[in-house]
């Protein structure tokens, strides 16, 4: 699968903490590209209406999302909507962002077919609100896509030699399992994928899970 980026000209640092610079830098952009490629993997071909990306950044994932649905979303605590929504439009690609924090989702009960959220629990203590507000927010039966890296030594290595080069002040809070737990209590897990797929479960870099809401 080839991705669909837009070019880095294109694209804003919306934050200090905007990892969007990463997906353009060699050998570490790949590793970057690859997140992206298992979360896509997860979405089901027919397109759907609505789709919310929880965390957008700088907007890297719409130009694949708008292959895939009708209509765009997205929330995020920075406060650069405003540019990264006319980035896109020239681009031919609507979104209707917001400004607003995981934790108080600004939308309706049962508002989107589909939410996405890539490398945003991980830097999150209260997991058990955040998944309440997604379970909210989701329709039934629709799906959510949520990816999230590994606690394990490799990814350690590879995560403190990114602050390093790149002083980085992201911080990871939760792992794996706290992550995994706490959507337990929330949704069904039907496929959780690891990557790279070639390693052992237990020495992966980063995971990507599709989850569809419980009601038992």
């Amino acid at each position: 699968m080839k991705l669909m980026l837009p070019k880095k000209q294109d694209l804003i640092e919306t934050s200090s903490e905007d990892p969007v610079r990463f997906y353009y830098a060699p050998l570490l952009g790949w590793f970057y590209k690859e997140r992206l490629k298992i979360s896509l993997d997860l979405i089901e071909n027919k397109k759907k209406q609505k789709v919310l990306d929880i965390g957008y950044g700088s907007g890297i994932l719409f130009p694949e999302l708008s292959q895939r649905f009708e209509l765009l979303y997205g929330c995020d605590i920075h406060s650069e909507g405003s540019r990264v929504k006319k980035i896109f439009k020239r681009q031919n690609i609507e979104i209707q962002l917001v400004r607003g924090s995981i934790l108080n989702l600004p939308y309706r009960d049962e508002s989107f077919d589909t939410i996405v959220c890539i490398s945003v629990l991980e830097h999150i203590s209260e997991l058990d609100k955040v998944n309440s507000e997604i379970f909210r927010t989701l329709k039934h039966k629709g799906n959510l896509i949520i990816s999230f890296p590994s606690s394990k030594l490799i990814m350690g290595i590879l995560f403190k030699l990114t602050l390093i080069s790149y002083k980085h002040p992201f911080k990871h809070i939760s792992d794996e399992n706290v992550i995994l737990n706490s959507l337990k209590k929330f949704f069904t897990v039907k496929k959780l994928i690891s990557f790279p797929n070639f390693m052992p479960f237990n020495l992966s870099f980063y995971f990507s899970c599709k989850c569809e809401k419980r009601y038992d």
